[in-house]
């Protein structure tokens, strides 16, 4: 299974940084200042010092994004999704205190639950 398949994409790197998700993970994308783009473990600005990096966003793993979730809203779950009809394979799901249930769809898992994440913090500005 390759890297890309167990982290958020750069998009959704980006937008988790914009709603002040606190940028502490393993993985980092960095896009250095000759426009190329590379996720690396355990690197940040401060210590990458062969190509100046202009944007750095923390490229959560599945594990990690578990965390933030748990933190922002304690119960929820996920798991392999079966609909024929979507290009979509999981699913990360939870209920507000009214039963009400939520979820969100990715092709992998850490997409559901970034996608999960941006939305209870859209929804709620937690």
């Amino acid at each position: 299974m390759n890297i890309e398949d167990q982290i958020v994409s750069l998009e959704l790197a980006k937008k988790l940084k914009e709603l002040d998700i606190e940028q502490d993970s393993l993985w980092k994308w960095c896009i250095h200042n000759n426009g190329v783009v590379g996720c690396y473990a355990g690197i940040s600005r401060k210590v990458h010092s062969l190509s100046e990096v202009k944007e750095e966003y923390s490229a959560f793993t599945v594990a990690e994004l578990g965390e933030i979730l748990t933190n922002i809203h304690g119960r929820w779950s996920s798991g392999t999704l079966n609909e024929p009809d979507t290009d979509d394979r999981y699913i990360c799901e939870w209920y507000d205190r009214y039963g009400v249930e939520y979820w969100k769809c990715g092709k992998t898992e850490a997409e559901a639950r970034a996608k999960a994440i941006i939305w209870l913090k859209e929804k709620d500005g937690r």
